[in-house]
C-alpha cells in the first residue's frame, strides 16, 4: 500500500511538473522567437527554403551601414512582417535610389522621427529576394574657431570671439580657411570629418610674426642694435641710444613716411627708422683730388689732393671761377645789428660783365715785334707760337762788341700780335726754356759759353685792372662781408686768402680737363670731389731720304713711349739712303742734332734726317742706375760723321729717370766715346688715414722698387670711426672703393701715389649651427656655415633654410648671456654670433599629383593639387575612365596606371607625385572572396575588359556578411595587380547547450537557461533569451551573432539539481557552432521525491 502511494504521488508531482514545464517552454518560445534575424529551432527545418535580404549601403564609398537583414523561409510561404532600418543621424534613404522595392515591399519613413522601416506583404515567397537601401549623407553645421598666440606668454593663445560657423556634407572634410590676420601666420588648418550631430570644430592657431625694426644711423656711428621681436612688441623710443656723427647733431628716428616717432612704437610690420640730422655749422672743408690720365694707358694718376670750402649741402663740380678757400658766410656769425646777407660772388653766380681782356690786361705794354730769328727760336720752344704766353730772349753779343748788341726782353704773344711786356707780367717761372745757341749769328764775337743766346717761354699773369662790380654778376645779389660791426663769429675760422679752382689747376697746355664729379658738400668734411685731366697730345713729324723727302708722323699723348715706333721710322730713314750715314735728326726746337726720342715730348717738334759719306763712326753709351745704384748699359746709338760734339739733346727723357749731368759727358765733348749716366728717380709713396689731405706716412721710393717692403698698418683712425673700428687695406681713391691695393703686387710708378686707408667700424663673424648644442655646423654644398669679415652694420647673407622632416622651420636663435633671442638675417650686424635653428609644428604645404603618359610628360588628365600638413602620409589614387579629361577622345577607358594608388610622405613645399598610365587593349582582373584572414570563401574569378574602371558587388555567402556591397577598382596594365577582394566577415552562428545530471526519478524536469550578450561587444549586446532542456538533452540556437555572451543556469527553477561548475559563465560564440556541457548533481531529496537518496551520475543517453 505504502509503495503504491509512493508511486501515485511520484506521478501526481510528475504530471504537476510536465504541467508547470510545459507552460514555461511556451511562455519562452514566444518570448524568444524573434530578435533581428535570430530564430530558435530545435532541429534544422527541412525541404527547400528562400532567403529575403535587406543591404544597407552608404551610397558614397558601397560600404556597409550595419549587417543586413535576412530570413529564411520555407519556399512558396507567405512573408508578412515589418523591420526597423538602422537609424543614422542626418542621413536619409532615398527611395527611387533603393533597389528591390515593389509590390508587397515597401519603405516607410516616419515624419516624426525620421526613422525608417521596411513592410513585407508577401502572399507567397518562391525565389530569394534582395532589397538595397542607399543612405545619402546629408548637411550638417560645424564651427570654425581661431586663436591667436598671446603676446606676452608664447604657448598660450586667446579665442577671437567671432565664431564662424559653416555647413558640409556629413562625413566629408571640412573646408575652414584661415583669417589673413596682419601679423599672424596659420600654423595649419586641421580640416576634420563632418559629424552628422554638428559637433565638429575646426581650431585654427596663428603664431606671431617675427619682425625686425632696424634703426639706419645715415652716416651716423655708435647707432643702436636692431630690434627682432614678435608682432605687436612695443619699445620706447627714449629707450633707443642715439647714434653720433661728425659736423651733426641728432634730431630723430624718422618712419618710412618720414613722420618722426616717440613715446611707445609698436613693430607691426619689418621697418627701418632712419635718423635725421642737421649739420653743427652751415659750411664744412671737402677735398678736391686731381687725376692725370697715364700716358702709356687709358687710367688715371693721383696729381694732387687740395682742401676746399664750401656750404654744407650744396652741390660742387669743377668750375675755374669756383671760390674754395674759406670766406664767412651768415652761418658764421650771430648777427646782432647786421640786416645783410653775407655774399661773395662766384661762378655760380654767372656773369654779365662787358668788359673783355685785352694784351694790357696780361701786362702788355707797347705793341713791337721781335726780330725774325728770336720769333724762329720763340716757335721752337712749343714747336708753335702759343697764345698768351710771355716769351724772353736774352742775347750776349760779348766783349768783343763792348756788349753794345747785347739785351733781354720779354714779349707777349696775344691774339696774334707782339707786345713788349716784363718779368712782372710772368706768372711762376719758366715752363720752357733753350740751351744756350748761337741764334743771331754772331759766332765771331762769341768767346765763351756765356756769350751765346737763351730763350724762356711763361705763362702770362691776369692783371687786369678791370674789376668786376655786383652789376658785373646775374645774381642780382650785393657782395658783403660781417666784419665785427654785424655780430659775433662763431665759426672758429678765420678768413683766408681767395682761392679759386683755377688756382690748383695743373699746367692747361700739358693738361686737358676731362671730367669731373659732381658731389655734395656733407658737414662732416669726408667729400671728395674728383676731377680727371687728360694729357694733351703731340706731333712728331719725322723727315727723311733726300730725294723723297718722305714724312711719317708720331702723334701721342706726351709722356708716352714712343721708341719703338721711332726705331722703327729711323730703319726706314737708314734704308732710305743706302749710299749715306745717318748723320742725326735736326731738331726744330733747339736746331740740334738729336739720334733717340724714347718718350713724346711736351711741344709739337720736327726732325729732319741728316746724312753724309763719312765713314767715320761714333757711339755713345747710355747707362741707367739700378735698384742698388749701379749703373747698368742700356742702350748705345751709333752715327756716322766727323767732327760732332755733345749737346744738351743727348740728354734723352727717360721715363722714371733723370740725366746725371755732372757725371755724364758734357755738351762740347766728342760724341764718338761719350757716356751718360741716369739715376733712377724717387717717388712719393703717401699714406693717408685720418685725414685726406695730411699725409700720416710718406715713403720715398725708387721708381719700379716693390713696394710689398713698404707694406704700412696705420695708427691714426679717423675720428668718426667707433672704437671696434679695424683697418681693411689701402686704396687708391679717396672714397676708398674698388679693389683693395695690394702693394705686394706692385712696383713704384714713375709718379707719386696717395694710398687712403679704409677703415670699418668692426669686423664680426656669424656661425650656423644644426641644433642648439652649436656642436655640428649647419653647412651645405656651396655654404661652409661660416661667414667671416663682415663690416659692422651691414648684413649677413642667409643660407638657405633648415629641414626638419614634419616640422616647420621657425627662424634662427642666439644665446645673449643666458637668454635666448631671435636672429634675422635682415639685422645689420653689430657683433659676433653663433646661430641655431629652432622648428616648431607641421605646416601646411602644397603638392601636386600629375597624370602622364609612361616615360612622358604629356597629360592625360589634369593636376590635382592639394595641401596638407608637412610630414603627412597623404595616400593618392590614380584618376580613370572619365576622370581622364585630357585623353583622346574613346580613349579614356584604354589607359591603366601603372599603380592604381600610392602612398606617400610630403616632406617638403610643391611636392609632385606622378601616376604614369600605358595604352592597353584589355585587362584581366580576379575577384577574391575571402574571410578577414584571407582565406577563400568562394573560388576566385578572372574577367577580362576593356575599361579602366571597372564595379563588381558582392555575392552573398551564407553566414558572412561583406564590408562593402560593391567596390570600385582601378586597374593597371599589369593584370597580377588588378584584384578586387571582398571581405566578409561572419554574421550568424549556432549554440549547443548538452545537459547532465538529470535522475530518472524526476522524471519532467526542465532546466532553464538565461543567455545574454556581453555588454562590450557591439555584435551581441542586444541578445537576450531562455533557452529550456528537457532532462538530459540539449537545444540548438542557430543564428546567433558571434561574438561574447554570458550564459547562467535559473538554479531556482530546477532548484533540486546544483551546477557542478557554477551557474554562471561566460564563452564566445565562435563560427561554425560552440557546444557548452552542465554536469548538474540532484542535492535537495526530500520533497516529493521518493524515499531513497542517492547521487547519480549519468552520462548523455538521454538527450
Amino acid at each position: 500500500m505504502l509503495q503504491y502511494l509512493k508511486r501515485q504521488a511520484m506521478k501526481l508531482r510528475s504530471g504537476l511538473t510536465k504541467g508547470i514545464v510545459l507552460l514555461l517552454c511556451l511562455a519562452t518560445l514566444f518570448s524568444s522567437a524573434q530578435l533581428g534575424g535570430l530564430a530558435l529551432i530545435a532541429e534544422a527545418a527541412e525541404g527547400d527554403t528562400v532567403t529575403v535580404t535587406v543591404n544597407y549601403v552608404y551610397e558614397s564609398n558601397s560600404a556597409m551601414v550595419a549587417q543586413p537583414y535576412t530570413a529564411q523561409i520555407a519556399k512558396g510561404t507567405a512573408f508578412k512582417k515589418t523591420i526597423e532600418v538602422p537609424y543614422l543621424f542626418n542621413y536619409s534613404i532615398p527611395v527611387n535610389q533603393a533597389v528591390g522595392l515593389g509590390d508587397g515591399i515597401e519603405l516607410n519613413k516616419d515624419s516624426v522621427s525620421n526613422k525608417y522601416s521596411m513592410n513585407f506583404n508577401l502572399s507567397a515567397v518562391n525565389e530569394d529576394i534582395t532589397v538595397t537601401l542607399y543612405y545619402v549623407a546629408g548637411t550638417a553645421k560645424y564651427k570654425v574657431k581661431h586663436y591667436y598666440q598671446n603676446l606676452e606668454d608664447g604657448s598660450q593663445y586667446t579665442m577671437d570671439p567671432t565664431i564662424v560657423e559653416l555647413t558640409g556634407d556629413i562625413d566629408a572634410y571640412t573646408e575652414a580657411d584661415a583669417n589673413n590676420k596682419p601679423g599672424f601666420r596659420c600654423k595649419g588648418i586641421p580640416q576634420n570629418t563632418i559629424a552628422a550631430d554638428g559637433t565638429t570644430v575646426v581650431e585654427i592657431y596663428y603664431d606671431r610674426e617675427y619682425y625686425t625694426a632696424v634703426f639706419d644711423v645715415n652716416g651716423g656711428i655708435n647707432g643702436p642694435e636692431p630690434i627682432y621681436a614678435k608682432y605687436g612688441t612695443t619699445f620706447k623710443v627714449s629707450d633707443i641710444r642715439q647714434p653720433e656723427r661728425k659736423g651733426y647733431v641728432f634730431e630723430d628716428w624718422f618712419d618710412p613716411d618720414g613722420n618722426p616717432i616717440a613715446g611707445d612704437v609698436a613693430i607691426e610690420g619689418n621697418v627701418t627708422y632712419t635718423a635725421q640730422w642737421r649739420p653743427e655749422k652751415a659750411h664744412a672743408d671737402y677735398t678736391i683730388v686731381l687725376w692725370g690720365q697715364n700716358a702709356n694707358d687709358d687710367e688715371y694718376s693721383y696729381l694732387s689732393s687740395h682742401e676746399a670750402w664750401g656750404n654744407v649741402g650744396n652741390q660742387v663740380t669743377w668750375n675755374e671761377d669756383t671760390l674754395i678757400s674759406h670766406v664767412h658766410t651768415d652761418g658764421c656769425w650771430e648777427l646782432t645789428s647786421c640786416t645783410q646777407e653775407a655774399h661773395t660772388h662766384s661762378a655760380a653766380c654767372g656773369l654779365k660783365c662787358t668788359h673783355t681782356h685785352t694784351a694790357a690786361c696780361y701786362g702788355g705794354t707797347n705793341a713791337e715785334n721781335p726780330i725774325d730769328a728770336d720769333i724762329r727760336q720763340f716757335a721752337n720752344l712749343f714747336g708753335s707760337l702759343q697764345n698768351g704766353y710771355v716769351y724772353r730772349v736774352r742775347c750776349n753779343a760779348g766783349a768783343a762788341t763792348g756788349n753794345t748788341t747785347k739785351y733781354n726782353k720779354y714779349y707777349l704773344y696775344f691774339n696774334g700780335a707782339w707786345y713788349l711786356a716784363s718779368a712782372t707780367a710772368c706768372d711762376g717761372g719758366a715752363v720752357k726754356e733753350s740751351d744756350d745757341i748761337n741764334a743771331h749769328d754772331h759766332s765771331g764775337y762769341i768767346i765763351s759759353g756765356n756769350d751765346k743766346d737763351h730763350f724762356w717761354v711763361y705763362n702770362s699773369k691776369l692783371s687786369c685792372t678791370h674789376t668786376h662790380t655786383d652789376a658785373c654778376y646775374a645774381c642780382g645779389k650785393t657782395e658783403h662781408t660781417h666784419g665785427p660791426g654785424c655780430g659775433k663769429l662763431t665759426c672758429g675760422l678765420s678768413d683766408t686768402p681767395k682761392e679759386y679752382m683755377r688756382d690748383i689747376q695743373p699746367n692747361s697746355n700739358l693738361w686737358k680737363f676731362k671730367s669731373s664729379d659732381t658731389v655734395t658738400v656733407d658737414a662732416n668734411g669726408s667729400t671728395v670731389l674728383n676731377v680727371y685731366f687728360d694729357r694733351a697730345e703731340f706731333t712728331l713729324t719725322i723727315k727723311y731720304g733726300r730725294s723723297s723727302n718722305k714724312t711719317e708722323t708720331i702723334i701721342d699723348r706726351w709722356g708716352a713711349n714712343v721708341k719703338d715706333r721711332f726705331d722703327a721710322i729711323e730703319t726706314n730713314a737708314k734704308k732710305a739712303e743706302p749710299r749715306n750715314n745717318l748723320q742725326g735728326w735736326l731738331d726744330s726746337t733747339t736746331s740740334k742734332y738729336t739720334n733717340n726720342v724714347m718718350i713724346m715730348p711736351q711741344v709739337n717738334k720736327t726732325l729732319t734726317a741728316e746724312y753724309n759719306r763719312d765713314s767715320t763712326k761714333n757711339t755713345m753709351t747710355y747707362y741707367a742706375a739700378d735698384l742698388n745704384g749701379d749703373y747698368q748699359e742700356i742702350f748705345t746709338i751709333v752715327f756716322y760723321g766727323n767732327g760732332f760734339t755733345v749737346t744738351a739733346d743727348e740728354y734723352y727723357e727717360r721715363e722714371g729717370f733723370t740725366i746725371n749731368k755732372s757725371r755724364s759727358s758734357k755738351v762740347g765733348d766728342d760724341c764718338d766715346g761719350a757716356k751718360f749716366y741716369y739715376d733712377r728717380n724717387t717717388y712719393n709713396l703717401e699714406f693717408y688715414s685720418a685725414s685726406n689731405n695730411v699725409e700720416e706716412k710718406t715713403e720715398n721710393v725708387k721708381y719700379q722698387a716693390p713696394l710689398s717692403e713698404y707694406n704700412y698698418t696705420p695708427t691714426q683712425k679717423p675720428a668718426d670711426l667707433e672704437p671696434d673700428a679695424v683697418f681693411v687695406g689701402w686704396y687708391l681713391n679717396h672714397e676708398r672703393t674698388g679693389e683693395a691695393y695690394n702693394l705686394s703686387a706692385h712696383t713704384m710708378p714713375s709718379h707719386n701715389i696717395a694710398l687712403y686707408a679704409k677703415w670699418v667700424n668692426g669686423l664680426y663673424t656669424v656661425k650656423t649651427f644644426t641644433d642648439e648644442t652649436m656642436k655640428i655646423p649647419y653647412t651645405y654644398d656651396g655654404y661652409t656655415g661660416v661667414q667671416e669679415k663682415i663690416i659692422k652694420y651691414t648684413l649677413a647673407t642667409a643660407p638657405a633654410d633648415p629641414k626638419m622632416n614634419g616640422y616647420q622651420f621657425i627662424g634662427w636663435f642666439y644665446k645673449d648671456g643666458e637668454a635666448e633671442k631671435p636672429f634675422s638675417f635682415t639685422m645689420p650686424i653689430t657683433k659676433d654670433y653663433n646661430l641655431y635653428p629652432k622648428f616648431s609644428e607641421p605646416k601646411e604645404v602644397t603638392y601636386t599629383v600629375h597624370y602622364y603618359k609612361d616615360g612622358t610628360t604629356d597629360r592625360v588628365a589634369s593636376d590635382r593639387p592639394n595641401s596638407v600638413m608637412i610630414g603627412t602620409t597623404v595616400t593618392e589614387k590614380a584618376k580613370m575612365g572619365k576622370e581622364l579629361n585630357l585623353a583622346e577622345p574613346g580613349m579614356q577607358n584604354k589607359y591603366y596606371p601603372t599603380n592604381t594608388s600610392t602612398s606617400v610622405i610630403i616632406n617638403q613645399i610643391n611636392q609632385e607625385i606622378i601616376f604614369y598610365y600605358t595604352e592597353a587593349a584589355s585587362v584581366q582582373y580576379t575577384v577574391y572572396y575571402q574571410d578577414a584572414n584571407g582565406n577563400d570563401l568562394l573560388t576566385s574569378r578572372t574577367e577580362t575588359t576593356e575599361l579602366s574602371t571597372v564595379t563588381k558587388q558582392y555575392v552573398p555567402i551564407n553566414g558572412y556578411a561583406p564590408r562593402q556591397f560593391s567596390i570600385t577598382q582601378d586597374l593597371t596594365a599589369n593584370s597580377e595587380q588588378n584584384k578586387i577582394i571582398f571581405i566578409y566577415d561572419p554574421t550568424l552562428t549556432t549554440l549547443t547547450l548538452e545537459k547532465q545530471g538529470w535522475q530518472e526519478i524526476d522524471e519532467n524536469q526542465t532546466f532553464l537557461f538565461h543567455v545574454k550578450g556581453s555588454p562590450a561587444d557591439p555584435n551581441t549586446k542586444d541578445v537576450d533569451l531562455t533557452v529550456t532542456i528537457h532532462g538530459n538533452g540539449k537545444t540548438t540556437v542557430t543564428d546567433l551573432p558571434v561574438g561574447d555572451y554570458i550564459i547562467t543556469e535559473e538554479t531556482e527553477w530546477s532548484w533540486r539539481y546544483t551546477p557542478d561548475d557554477g551557474a554562471d559563465r561566460t564563452f564566445k560564440a565562435a563560427i561554425g557552432g560552440t557546444n557548452l556541457v552542465y554536469q548538474n548533481s540532484r542535492t535537495q531529496t526530500q520533497w516529493l521525491d521518493g524515499d531513497n537518496y542517492s547521487v547519480n551520475h549519468f552520462d548523455s543517453k538521454n538527450q
